[in-house]
């Protein structure tokens, strides 16, 4: 069986969407929930120095958009726009996360 850990704060923010992927699927994970105070020590083990972090039985995989398309595809939970649709609907995708930068605060830095 395939085991998955997913690493974020104890908050929603960019790590809700993959809980919410695993709710959706029925699939079990282990959902490590870190705190601004253990972060720091766990930044520079992270690929980037950022979370959210999927580890799917100790393969990683970092960037909540690449893991919330991955376990989407994986689980079967999202919708087959076509190659020219997906063409426009990347780059949107990648957009909408730009701003939220402005919103979540960079910790440890």
């Amino acid at each position: 069986m395939v085991h998955y850990k997913l690493t974020y704060f104890n908050g929603r923010g960019l790590g809700e969407c993959a809980r919410q992927i695993f709710a959706l699927a029925d699939q079990k994970y282990e959902d490590v929930r870190m705190t601004q105070e253990t972060f720091p020590a766990l930044k520079p083990k992270l690929p980037f120095g950022q979370v959210p972090l999927l580890e799917e039985d100790g393969k990683e995989l970092a960037q909540s958009n690449a893991i919330n398309r991955y376990l989407a595809r994986k689980f079967g939970r999202v919708v087959s726009f076509g190659v020219i649709s997906g063409l426009y609907l990347q780059p949107v995708l990648a957009t909408v996360s730009v701003p939220s930068k402005h919103f979540i605060p960079n910790v440890g830095n």
